[in-house]
């Protein structure tokens, strides 16, 4: 099977995500285009697709620029897919006009709460058509994938129109041969001070500045930790204002994006993470394949991504006191912490492979260019 993979953002999980698919799809021998603006994608990726002889790569230009030039089109077709993916909504707006006129079936995948951010501004008219625009695109689309069931939910409950069998859940995943080495998946225990570790963008819906409450609670606490969060954005300044704020600058640093994330995770002996509606969360899936225990709250699709009292500890949405206890707690029983850490390796393993993603998507993308197929003749 031929299949253009199509992106539209620079930056966040839908990127990597997107390249995960490329790698799984084609490791099945099936022929992949990738088309997505320039991005920082982790390095053992960008090595499996350029070596890959299944994968081309075509670039567009930096969103907000120029969106789906002519060139990408003539791409696309030339490369004659079977079908088209597309994520975001945008992106799945154009994508769907582009399938139209190959005459070839288009799977959106939605990787969030199709709800949130603008959406919720129904009574701008440019917002309100695009949103229309986009609930037809996915009524009319061969199939849609969801990365949780959490996202499978909010899709349902934003376009009532939608069938719950017209969308397929799908986790997304990571390449556990990256992160099988001994030093990540074998641990020792916690280290004095303890290391956190946070990664992802930092804007608000991330939270960052939950981490300074987080260490200046525990070191009141008596527990001396050093926080480290792993990621650009426009609340860098802010967090660390936060932290001198609350007396912890010593204990809380921001590391740029890592070429090699894995040094983050070697870095640290626990996980946290504050977001509330994450979709999916591929650094939750990161840190468990590494052998980190994950604090994080009980929201969005993190239950389902983390196992609960069994590879981490989730608490109540914005709740530091509960987090704080649960860090002195494993902190404090060194076999809980070694069971943990020990669980989430293997539940990455289980859920989170390449092989289980391709096989998933494969069975969603036979579907669909099996139904267009009939519905020509």
């Amino acid at each position: 099977m031929r299949i253009a993979l199509i992106y539209d953002r620079e930056e966040g999980g839908l990127p990597v995500s997107t390249a995960v698919l490329a790698v799984s799809l084609a490791r099945l021998r099936h022929d992949v285009l990738l088309c997505g603006p320039k991005a920082f994608l982790p390095k053992q990726l960008a090595l499996d697709i350029s070596g890959n002889e299944n994968i081309a790569a075509f670039e567009l230009a930096a969103r907000g620029k120029i969106s789906f030039p002519v060139t990408l089109r003539k791409r696309v077709a030339a490369f004659a897919p079977d079908t088209i993916v597309t994520s975001h909504r945008g992106c799945d707006i154009r994508g769907g006009r582009l399938a139209g006129k190959l005459g070839i079936p288009q799977i959106c995948v939605v990787g969030g709460d199709p709800s949130a951010g603008d959406m919720q501004n129904p009574n701008i008219p440019f917002l309100r058509l695009r949103n229309r625009a986009w609930a037809r695109t996915l009524s009319s689309a061969a199939g849609v994938v969801a990365v949780s069931e959490w996202v499978r939910r909010k899709t349902l409950e934003t376009f009532p129109g939608l069938r719950p069998a017209e969308i397929d859940v799908v986790f997304n995943a990571i390449d556990q041969a990256f992160f099988d080495g001994d030093s990540l998946s074998r641990r020792e225990g916690l280290r004095d001070p303890v290391r956190l570790l946070a990664v992802g963008r930092l804007y608000h819906l991330k939270k960052p500045l939950l981490l300074p409450e987080l260490v200046s609670g525990l070191e009141a606490s008596g527990l001396q930790v050093r926080a480290r969060w792993v990621g650009r954005g426009e609340m860098a300044q802010s967090l660390k204002a936060k932290a001198r704020g609350c007396g912890v600058a010593d204990a809380v640093e921001i590391a740029q994006d890592s070429p090699d994330i894995t040094e983050q995770y070697q870095w640290a002996d626990i996980f946290v993470h504050f977001c509330m509606d994450e979709g999916f969360g591929l650094v939750l899936a990161e840190a468990q394949a590494a052998g980190l225990p994950v604090i994080a709250f009980n929201a969005g699709a993190v239950p389902e991504v983390v196992a609960n009292g069994k590879t981490g500890f989730l608490v109540e949405a914005c709740d530091i006191r509960a987090m704080s206890r649960m860090i002195t707690r494993l902190a404090s029983e060194e076999k809980l912490y070694l069971t943990m850490s020990g669980a989430a390796g293997k539940r990455a393993a289980e859920l989170f492979t390449l092989e289980r993603h391709g096989a998933r998507y494969e069975r969603v993308l036979q579907k669909a260019v099996s139904t267009a197929e009939k519905g020509k003749k």
